[in-house]
């Protein structure tokens, strides 16, 4: 398992590589309205936008799990009161005696 995985990182590793060289030329950019334009390769641009995804989407991930993990929480806690009342109802002497009159 441990090689097809170093197989995988080593073919990811390829791709960018390759993807660096064949995207080489300047383009500008510029991060806000009054900023100069500051040259830099193309590849690092498109990389950088990644990083930047992967980053905002792992927030909402994390985020989205510690929400569903607080909810889990509490449906644990209630669902624990629930079974604590079937034995308690349970362990009650049962009174044989309670025929209804009408």
């Amino acid at each position: 398992m441990k090689i097809i995985s170093n197989t995988i990182k080593l073919l990811i590793i390829a791709v960018v590589v390759i993807f660096a060289v064949m995207n080489v030329q300047q383009v500008e950019v510029t991060y806000f309205f009054n900023s100069p334009a500051v040259k830099m390769p193309l590849f690092l641009v498109i990389i950088a936008a990644m990083v930047i995804g992967l980053v905002l989407s792992s927030m909402l991930y994390f985020f989205d799990r510690m929400k569903l993990t607080s909810e889990i929480r509490k449906l644990k806690k209630k669902v624990k009161t629930g079974e604590d009342e079937i034995k308690r109802l349970r362990s009650l002497p049962f009174n044989g005696n309670s025929s209804k009159e009408i």
